[in-house]
């Protein structure tokens, strides 16, 4: 799993600035299926779909942009151009009343990739929201379908504001940590 959420980390350089090539180079590590849209309502809502029609696992879907990106509880996730907007479908073998530790594994992953590629700190506000200083730098989303006792598949969405002004990023309503050495420039090189 942390192979695939390196195509975050990857697609970050240590300005918060997207590299065009990383889907290329990074798709010959798994058996990924990456589907790239320019607009979508949604890239979890088309992962889902994908996943009812029985797509494989790994399928990636990628937007430019999405005008109905979701959030958790049912909020709305902003999405403009510039970011990275991702969702992954997983068949993972697990029962249930683990699968929330898909969040879990999924918001640290992605909290490390970040870190290890940018030299960042960045906070967890938990379950979801990666936070730097008072900013929203991501959040990370989970659906999932089951039948019974048994997961038929998992829907792990990444949305990460790179490639923006720090004046353009979400403001965090209750910061992790508001340090100095957090609040730096977000301005693309």
């Amino acid at each position: 799993m942390e192979a695939v959420l390196r195509l975050a980390a990857t697609a970050i350089s240590d300005r918060l600035t997207l590299k065009p090539q990383f889907l290329e180079r990074e798709s010959r590590l798994l058996p990924l299926k990456i589907l790239r849209y320019e607009r979508l309502l949604s890239t979890n809502t088309t992962a889902y779909r994908l996943a009812e029609q029985s797509a494989p696992e790994w399928t990636v879907v990628v937007a430019d942009v999405q005008t109905k990106g979701k959030g958790r509880g049912g909020n709305k996730w902003e999405s403009p151009k510039g970011g990275l907007w991702f969702s992954i479908l997983l068949r993972p073998n697990l029962p249930n009343p683990r699968l929330h530790l898909l969040q879990f594994l999924a918001a640290t992953a992605t909290r490390k990739a970040v870190e290890n590629e940018t030299a960042l700190s960045v906070m967890l506000k938990w379950p979801n929201d990666l936070v730097l200083g008072n900013a929203k730098l991501g959040g990370i989303l989970v659906e999932s379908k089951t039948q019974g006792e048994k997961v038929s598949f998992a829907i792990l969405g990444i949305g990460l504001n790179v490639n923006q002004g720090k004046a353009q990023l979400p403001l965090e309503q209750s910061p992790c940590d508001s340090s100095p050495e957090n609040n730096m420039n977000f301005e693309p090189s």
